[in-house]
């Protein structure tokens, strides 16, 4: 497992669930760094919506577009202000990677909305 790389995944829903947090089977990107994620038994993901409505309703949210390299079968939009990391058991199956750009666009927004004070 890589960062990058597209994984479908269960996010239960806890019980007190309230708000907007992303819940259910879904597509997420892993944002774990490369060098830990071996020794760790969880990973860092952006959780995918199919949702549109994402881009007026969230911050920072990035599109992606289904091809066959990153195994989506519809556009997507990368979720940022929802990174969680979660248990690699609630990983059903890998889906495939994102290209670099892509990456390059998560990584500038997970800046701005983690680290970016401006």
């Amino acid at each position: 497992m890589k960062r990058g790389i597209i994984i479908f995944v269960d996010l239960i829903s806890p019980i007190t669930q309230v708000g907007h947090v992303q819940t259910g089977p879904r597509y997420a990107v892993v944002i774990s760094n490369d060098q830990i994620i071996p020794s760790l038994s969880v990973i860092t993901i952006i959780p995918l919506t199919t949702e549109e409505s994402a881009l007026r309703k969230f911050p920072n949210t990035i599109e992606i577009w289904p091809n066959v390299q990153n195994g989506l079968k519809e556009k997507s939009y990368a979720l940022i202000i929802q990174v969680q990391t979660i248990d690699r058991r609630r990983i059903l199956e890998l889906s495939g990677h994102l290209d670099q750009e892509i990456l390059n666009q998560i990584d500038q927004k997970l800046i701005e909305y983690l680290i970016r004070n401006s």
